[in-house]
């Protein structure tokens, strides 16, 4: 389906209420949308592929342009400020699959579409700044996990979500948005580095949440409202009054 006709079917269905063959047939279209990155989820980084490495440095080209544009080399320091663990080759982060290099790919759409969230998020200069590579690979692990990505539509399901089924990109584009909730979720927590997995539980919570409103969620601007308007505080509120 091509955006124009996505976007004409979803518009004569402004109030929500989606005719159910035409629903499965979304939902159906949409695990096909969210299937495209399974290659690239289970494909580890290797070193001598010339555009695996071209990509790679688009991070540190993006994010300390002049600099980059005198020296041509990237300092361990550089690995470092933009979150990666393993700063004298920050190739081996993109060993374990999933997420694989599908995390790499997410974190360049970022950089390339949203570059001034991305300065912010790695010269966010704060005592516990959240790493922004490990936290992107944590990221998109769950994400896939959310979206179950490599795995066949669930038979006779018809519930599908209109901001996915209207982007070509639908799960870079949720990445931009939901690595912007990790970050202020960080801080909102006032996490350290040891706390990634426990903000990750949080952040899976908040996602998972928010998906629930379905059809209400017709742009990446109204997921997002949503996401931010969740917060660590009212998370930990409905776990106490459940």
């Amino acid at each position: 389906l091509g955006k124009q006709m996505r976007d004409s079917v979803l518009s004569q269905f402004p109030s929500g209420a989606v005719p159910r063959e035409i629903a499965q047939e979304l939902y159906i279209y949409q695990c096909h949308l969210m299937n495209q990155y399974e290659r690239r989820m289970t494909q580890t980084f290797v070193s001598d592929d010339a555009h695996m490495e071209e990509e790679l440095y688009q991070l540190p080209i993006r994010a300390f342009q002049d600099e980059y544009s005198s020296r041509k080399i990237v300092s361990e320091a550089q690995w470092k400020q933009l979150g990666f663990l393993k700063w004298s080759d920050p190739r081996e982060e993109f060993m374990e699959t999933p997420p694989g290099v599908l995390a790499l790919d997410c974190m360049v759409y970022f950089a390339k579409n949203k570059h001034e969230a991305f300065a912010q998020i790695v010269f966010g200069h704060t005592e516990n700044q959240c790493p922004f590579a490990d936290a992107s690979i944590a990221l998109t692990k769950v994400l896939c996990q959310i979206f179950r990505v490599g795995e066949p539509p669930i038979e006779l399901a018809h519930e599908f979500i209109p901001v996915v089924v209207i982007h070509d990109e639908p799960l870079k584009e949720i990445f931009c948005v939901t690595i912007q909730l990790l970050f202020k979720t960080w801080k909102e927590m006032r996490a350290s580095k040891q706390d990634l997995e426990k903000v990750m539980v949080v952040v899976k919570k908040q996602i998972l949440t928010v998906l629930q409103f379905g059809m209400v969620l017709s742009s990446i601007d109204t997921m997002k409202n949503k996401l931010f308007e969740l917060t660590y505080k009212k998370i930990i509120e409905a776990e106490e009054n459940s």
